[in-house]
């Protein structure tokens, strides 16, 4: 594909298409979502945890903290949850078929289908 291609997602977030030609019978198209940045995650965990200590200096109320801690493993958890397919593959050999894969951003992998 050109450089200057662009593709968005349904929500208008970007990703990102490869194609391979293995062969004249066989191509191979991969679409791929942009990793999560660790900046982003932690300017996110450090914002909780800025604000928990904050809060926890002022109340001297240790609940505080610990209600940090669920903040940050409940948003971790819908993170995944919401960010589900990191990456889906399509191989299509002709008059054989066609072969789907997927890897999820939990870094499961789902096992080929043929169709």
């Amino acid at each position: 594909m050109a450089d200057e291609d662009k593709f968005t997602d349904i929500d208008g977030k970007a990703i990102f298409l490869e194609c391979q030609t293995h062969s004249s019978f066989c191509r191979e198209f991969t679409v791929s979502a942009p990793k999560v940045s660790l900046r982003r995650v932690m300017v996110y965990t450090c914002s909780v945890w800025l604000v928990a200590y904050i809060i926890f200096f002022i109340t001297e109320n240790t609940a505080v903290l610990s209600g940090a801690i669920f903040v940050t493993l409940v948003g971790m958890m819908l993170h995944i949850h919401f960010v589900k397919i990191d990456h889906e593959t399509l191989l299509i050999i002709g008059s054989l078929g066609v072969q789907v894969s997927s890897s999820y951003a939990s870094g499961e992998r789902a096992p080929p289908s043929s169709r």
